[in-house]
């Protein structure tokens, strides 16, 4: 299974339904310019091309991003690495958007010094840290072992009392024998890693990142019902497909992003999850060459989708919302990661126009080739500042 944006799809609804929040004087839909709290630019050192190409992307849509810290060699390991990443960030996405606000997390490793969270949250070198399954994902090879946080909860302790948010990518890899987790089965088996976290930090603000199963809704829904900060992030393409995009006439590399795609039910939860006023944006836009996406072996997971991702959340809330849909996606798009990282709203407005445009077939620059996700498909929807 497979949706499609269609324009045609949203303007067959009812008028008063399909234009609410419509300014005509504006030519589309005025909203807060959104924000992105989670999106991969890749390190600026040994892979200048591919940062140098989708830093802009972001900053045209956004008015700020949080910047995941898997860099390599280069991961985000104290406050002066996260303030010189995030000016380089700034340097270029300011050349589009001049107000754009860049964050970048910690990257917690099971050594972390306190001091260095005490030191750079007060500086405010970084708001957040993130929370990697070791040899999980992209870059995560200094990450924790999820079948034992022990080491790693007098930190989240530190982070608890300073109100710092917790950033986790929540999947198991390995088992007690240390093979490796079916793919499929990995977010899953983390939903008792967060529940650890939040016992033992009760008032930690955890980000539950790119959901993506039904089984991580359910227990979406029971924490907050405890009363617990928790947010989740949707990333689009798990709104938009089933595992089975993967397969479409041969093996689509392309599509594969980390969690692995899931089940068609799984699919339909996260779009009810997301109308019922569930989650908030978050891309995980993570861009990949061409290159590394073509291998015969070790193909990473990640998409690159950018310059597509806000406009199928908007499409999505625009044909299956109800009465409230305009609204309900406004809140998803640019409140709700405000409000949970204590920043303010976005003072400038854009406007979501129906002027169509034909999504490139790749994305270059100097050496880099990166397809974009729904590559050389017409998308409906545009931004503008208002």
């Amino acid at each position: 299974m497979r949706l499609h944006i269609d324009g045609t799809d949203a303007k067959a609804r009812p008028h008063a339904h399909t234009y609410r929040g419509f300014n005509e004087a504006q030519g589309g839909w005025v909203i807060p310019r959104p924000a992105n709290p989670h999106v991969h630019f890749r390190d600026p050192e040994t892979q200048s091309d591919i940062f140098t190409l989708v830093v802009p992307e972001t900053a045209k849509l956004y008015a700020w991003a949080t910047a995941m810290p898997n860099l390599g060699k280069n991961r985000i390991r104290t406050p002066e690495q996260a303030i010189a990443y995030r000016n380089r960030i700034l340097e270029l996405g300011r050349t589009v958007n001049p107000t754009f606000e860049a964050t970048v997390p910690l990257y917690l490793e099971p050594d972390i010094d306190h001091g260095v969270i005490r030191g750079g949250h007060e500086s405010g070198a970084f708001w957040a840290a993130k929370l990697y399954p070791k040899n999980g994902t992209t870059e995560s090879d200094h990450g924790i072992d999820f079948r034992d946080i022990r080491p790693i909860l007098p930190t989240l302790k530190v982070m608890e009392e300073l109100d710092m948010l917790c950033l986790v990518h929540a999947e198991v890899v390995l088992d007690q024998y240390d093979e490796l987790v079916v793919d499929r089965f990995r977010e899953g088996l983390a939903i008792d890693v967060i529940d650890r976290i939040l016992r033992h930090c009760p008032k930690l603000r955890v980000v539950f990142e790119h959901i993506s199963s039904r089984a991580s809704i359910e227990a979406y829904w029971r924490w907050r019902r405890k009363g617990c900060h928790i947010e989740a992030t949707i990333a689009p393409q798990y709104l938009l497909w089933n595992s089975s995009v993967l397969f479409e006439r041969g093996m689509n590399p392309i599509n594969f992003s980390i969690p692995i795609l899931k089940d068609e039910e799984d699919r339909v939860a996260l779009v009810e999850f997301m109308l019922e006023g569930g989650g908030m944006l978050g891309t995980d836009s993570a861009p990949h060459d061409l290159s590394a996406k073509s291998r015969h072996e070790h193909c990473p997971g990640g998409l690159f989708n950018e310059p597509v991702g806000l406009f199928i959340y908007f499409h999505l809330f625009r044909t299956l919302g109800g009465e409230q849909w305009f609204e309900q996606f406004v809140d998803f798009a640019c409140r709700k990661a405000a409000h949970f990282y204590n920043v303010p709203e976005s003072s400038e407005e854009v406007v979501i126009a129906e002027e169509a445009w034909q999504v490139p077939p790749r994305y270059t620059h100097g050496s880099a080739i990166i397809i974009p996700m729904l590559a050389d498909t017409v998308m409906p929807y545009s931004l503008k500042r208002a």
